[in-house]
């Protein structure tokens, strides 16, 4: 038998709107299901982001030192490559032999 006709026999015919707040009332319930379970992934989720993020920030310092430590080393070599071309533009026979 018809579940409508059935109930209609039976005389446990709900008007419709009834069934509509039933139905909104169980999407509001499991709404704060998904909103829990959506703040459980993030959170998940945000430890490893965390550690990929801290990761790049000490990259990136490294590289900042790296360049810091071969900007001393090209003002430590400096003098040095200038005399040595002025050496050469000197004596351009002597280093040959």
């Amino acid at each position: 038998m018809d579940d409508f006709i059935h109930r209609v026999r039976n005389g446990n015919l709900k008007p419709y709107g009834n069934d509509r707040n039933r139905n909104d009332r169980r999407k509001s319930r499991n709404s704060g299901q998904r909103k829990s379970r959506a703040a459980d992934n993030l959170t998940i989720i945000k430890k490893p982001l965390e550690k990929i993020s801290d990761s790049y920030k000490r990259l990136a310092e490294a590289e900042e030192r790296k360049a810091a430590a071969i900007e001393r080393i090209a003002d430590c070599l400096g003098p040095f490559i200038r005399t040595l071309s002025q050496v050469e533009k000197a004596e351009p026979d002597a280093r040959k032999n």
